[in-house]
Formats: C-alpha cells, sequence, structure tokens
C-alpha cells in the first residue's frame, strides 16, 4: 500500500549507500524520486566517523569499525524525513550523529562484550551465545529463577558462570517468561523485513484519504519512552509538530533517572502531562486527548495499553484521520509482541554482534544501544508520511526489523563481510588522524513531569488552543 497519492515526489539527494538506501526507503513509501546531478557521495567509513561511535582519542580508533553501513543508513533516513517534512538540518551528517549522541554526552563506549551503557553484556551459554540485558533493578531478583538455582545471583561473573550450565534456548525461553531482555547472538535469517507494517488501515484505497486541506502543524501526543519514541517525537517536534509527552504518575519514563543532559537533548520544547493511568479517571483523561490528537506515538507492549481499556484500532475506526505509531522491541505479532528489549540486545538478535564476531574474531557491541536511534529516524520518516497521506492508519515499527532491514539491504553482494571489513579498514587507514571527539554539552531544558497538566486535563480544554496559548505566555 503506498502512502502518499502518485503525484507527490522529491529529488535525489545522495548517492552511493547513502542514495540506495534513502530510494529503498522512499519506493517501500510510494514516493517517486527524480534523479538530479551534482549527487552527494560519501564512503560508509566516513559515515561511521561521523556518528562519533568510532571515538577517535588523539588520532587513535577505540573501538571496531562496524561493515555494516548502520551510519550511511541513518543519514537516508534523516535526509529522507527533512525532505518531507521541509527540516532543515545544519549538515548531511546530522543522521549519522544522531546514533552516537548518547556516547558523545556520556562518554561511555562498548568495552567488547559490555554494551556502552553496562547493563547488557554477551555472555556464553552451555551452547551459544547470549545478549542479556539487565537494564532495571528488579531484573536480577529474577536471575535464580532464569538459572533455576537457589544461589543467589548478584554479579556478572556468577551470571557468566551459571549461563555456561544451561542450552540457549533454555535460557531464551526461561528468561522471556521473566520478562528479561535476552537474544540469541547467534541466530540467523538471510529475509529481507519490512523496516514498517500496517497491520490495521480504515483506509483501503488512494480514493478514499482525507479531502480536507492538511493541518501545518500536527498535535501529538507521545506515550513513548527511552531512546527511540522520543527521538521520533524530537524530530517532528524539530519539524514544527505540537508534543505533549504524556506519562504515568506511577511509572515515568526512565530516562528521566538517567543522564539529565541525553534527556534533555531529545524532550526539549515538550510539554508534559502526567496522569494516573492505574485508575479509570486516568485512562479515560488518556483517551480524551488521543481522540483531539493528528499522531499518536507509544513505545509500550500492545497488552499495556490494551489493559487500560485503549485500543488502537477502536480509536482509529472512530477518528479516520488520526495516525497511530506503534515502536516495539520485537513488533505486534502474536508470538514476539510480549517480548521485553532495549537497543543492544535486539541489535545482537539482528545479528551485528555475529558479523562482527565472523570478521574480528572476538564477540562485541556495535554502537551505544544503536537499535534505538536507528528506529527513532526510520519511525519519525513512516509516521509523518502516514500523516501527510491522511491518517488511518496503526504504523508498526520494531528495534529489530528496522535493524535486520538495514543489515539485509546493505549486505555485500556475495555476504562476504570479512572481504568487505578489510577494504573498509584500508580506507580508514589512509585517513588523516582527526582530533580526540570531545564530550558533547546539552544546554537546554525539559518540562517537569506534569507541567501542563491544567492546560490539558480540563473538560473543555482544546489541545491546539492551550498548546499555541502556552507557548505564546512563555515568551
Amino acid at each position: 500500500m503506498q502512502f502518499f497519492p502518485a503525484n507527490i515526489s522529491i529529488d535525489q539527494f545522495l548517492s552511493g549507500v547513502c542514495g540506495a538506501y534513502s530510494n529503498k526507503l522512499m519506493a517501500d513509501l510510494g514516493i517517486k524520486v527524480h534523479p538530479v546531478s551534482n549527487l552527494q557521495v560519501s564512503h560508509p567509513v566516513d559515515d561511521w566517523l561521523a556518528s562519533g561511535l568510532l571515538h577517535s582519542r588523539n588520532g587513535a580508533i577505540a573501538d571496531k569499525l562496524c561493515p555494516v553501513p548502520l551510519a550511511s543508513c541513518a543519514i537516508a533516513a534523516m535526509k529522507c524525513f527533512c525532505a518531507l517534512s521541509d527540516l532543515q538540518i545544519p549538515d548531511v551528517e546530522q543522521g549519522a550523529k544522531m546514533l552516537g549522541c548518547r556516547s558523545l554526552i556520556t562518554g561511555f563506549i562498548p568495552m567488547g562484550t559490555q554494551s556502552a551503557g553496562k547493563s547488557c553484556h554477551l555472555i556464553s551459554s552451555l551452547d551459544g551465545q547470549i545478549a542479556l540485558n539487565l537494564a532495571r533493578p528488579q531484573d536480577w531478583e529474577s536471575l535464580p529463577a532464569l538459572f533455576a538455582t537457589e544461589a543467589p545471583v548478584c554479579d556478572w561473573e556468577s551470571v557468566r558462570h551459571h549461563s555456561r550450565q544451561l542450552p540457549t534456548k533454555q535460557l531464551l525461553d526461561s528468561g522471556r517468561l521473566l520478562g528479561l531482555a535476552i537474544a540469541d547472538a547467534l541466530a540467523s535469517d538471510s529475509s529481507t523485513p519490512s523496516w514498517f507494517r500496517i497491520p490495521f488501515s480504515v483506509h483501503n484505497t488512494q480514493e478514499a484519504l482525507r479531502q480536507t486541506p492538511l493541518k501545518p502543524s500536527p498535535v501529538i501526543i507521545d506515550l513513548s519512552s527511552l531512546w527511540a519514541g522520543p527521538l521520533c517525537s524530537y524530530l517532528w517536534q524539530q519539524a514544527g509538530a505540537h508534543i505533549i509527552k504524556v506519562e504515568s504518575t506511577g511509572r515515568p519514563d526512565g530516562a528521566r533517572q538517567g543522564n539529565l543532559e541525553f534527556y534533555q537533548l531529545i524532550n526539549q520544547g515538550k510539554q508534559s502531562v502526567s496522569l494516573a493511568l492505574d485508575t479509570r479517571q486516568g485512562q479515560k483523561q488518556l483517551e480524551n486527548l488521543i481522540r483531539q490528537a493528528d499522531i499518536v506515538i507509544e513505545g509500550s507492549r500492545p497488552r499495556a495499553l490494551r489493559q487500560m481499556g485503549i485500543h488502537a484500532e477502536a480509536l482509529l475506526a472512530s477518528n479516520p484521520g488520526l495516525t497511530w505509531l506503534s515502536i516495539s522491541a520485537y513488533g505486534r505479532g502474536k508470538s514476539a509482541q510480549n517480548w521485553p528489549g532495549y537497543g543492544d540486545e535486539t541489535a545482537v538478535a539482528a545479528g551485528l554482534s555475529r558479523i562482527l564476531y565472523q570478521v574480528c574474531g572476538t564477540w562485541r557491541f556495535c554502537g551505544d544501544a544503536i537499535a534505538d536511534p536507528l528506529t527513532g529516524l526510520h519511525a519519525a520518516l513512516a509516521g509523518w508520511t502516514a500523516w501527510r497521506s491522511g491518517g488511518g492508519k496503526l504504523i508498526e515499527l520494531s528495534l529489530y526489523d528496522v535493524v535486520r532491514h538495514c543489515i539485509a539491504v546493505t549486505a555485500p553482494q556475495d555476504n562476504d563481510y570479512s572481504r568487505r571489513y578489510r577494504e573498509w579498514e584500508q580506507y580508514l587507514l589512509q585517513i588523516p588522524a582527526r582530533p580526540a571527539i570531545k564530550k558533547l554539552t546539552i544546554q537546554c531544558s525539559t518540562a517537569k513531569l506534569g507541567q501542563h497538566n491544567h492546560l490539558y486535563l480540563q473538560p473543555e480544554s482544546t489541545l491546539v488552543k492551550n498548546f499555541c496559548d502556552s507557548n505564546l505566555a512563555a515568551r
């Protein structure tokens, strides 16, 4: 199904890997691309360096080069979004910089089998290799049940000891039942998945698209948290959208407890509403906000909202102009929809660490939770396009499928990553030494939790009017 009517098109603006990938994204969305002269060309290694994830320190490369051009894919997704939203960005490398922004703020880098954020480790099982992400304090409490032991499991040395005693399948099955983020690092799938899906649509034909003029700026209810979803809505905010970040009073966005500068970077400019979502009143307030929105973005597992009586399909059916964007770890399919996941181990599940092991001979992570920003960039493009085309669609993206799509579309024709790795290393050696990467400092502020409740929780509240009034008052 095409998002756009057939008369919408853009000029081609990139060549090489970036150009090929941007053309693929646009073709998937049904957008015509016109070739133009003087195309911008960059080598995938230059794109990786632009991301900051190779961490050039005093001219030395502190991390292994990844032979999958994810930074080039990020640049392509960003450029496509900018072309459709008329967003002006300072340079063509901005998409790549989104991949490394958190690492440049915190200074954290992946250390071999330990992720940049330190919560995820690559460890051996009895018959393979897994990635286990213990992102929450309560995850450690589940480890005795995971390893079927009565002994306490309090550190990573103990985790590695117990993991080596059990087969991968048992660890995966038990871990997912316990709500742990766990992945098989040796899993392999050569198919090319779609980077987005439309599991539900109100409109069946292009003729059914909205006939009323499109609003200049959509109002967006952002129910997402952590990185992928907030990055997506941040890009929309930069393109002129009105973002209302809605959080639970009992369980606000966990990123608020992390690095403050990173949280400020991707949540600046958004207004904040907090609701008691464990009560019927809070759930009704959320439903009222959604019914007035143009776009909803959420990053929870499907059952979380359904348990509150919030059903995306029903709300779309009653409001055909609404666009609903769902970001999850593994998608809304029956088998995997309840699997928890974060940016590090979903990238491992998609095959990144397996490729690095193939070419380097050691297990390691690629980047910093790289599936998160990569998915956020793709989500911004898909969601904005769906809104531009008239809404009425549930758009689904998963961290796992986006990374798998990037790998599959950009794979070497002979699938020889070792040869590509050697060629890219030679290219890297010929590049003049760069100065040490400087820590990125963010100077901006974000709304306090629930700061704008008074604007939107009154029965007569109108989202667009109150958003504009509050912005005028703040000037």
